[in-house]
């Protein structure tokens, strides 16, 4: 297991594009989120899903159903 160092935001400190900035741009969000490729990967306390070995990544069009089937709202 990766130690984090510094403030303990295991995802803060990675050197990638986090979009930080568009992140709050609400018109931004939807678009990214309603493109055919998106792909969303569930983290649950700064862990990952697998199923057996293969990391669970969720389509754009399974997320309204989960959200449905767990009793919210989808967005």
């Amino acid at each position: 297991m990766t130690k984090v160092k510094g403030n303990g935001l295991a995802f803060s400190q990675m050197p990638l594009n986090r979009a930080s900035s568009s992140r709050k741009n609400s018109v931004w969000l939807a678009k990214q989120r309603n493109k055919k490729n998106t792909v969303f990967i569930p983290v649950w306390r700064g862990n990952y899903f697998f199923d057996d070995d293969k990391l669970v990544e969720l389509s754009q069009a399974t997320i309204p159903v989960i959200i449905q089937n767990a009793g919210f709202e989808a967005f």
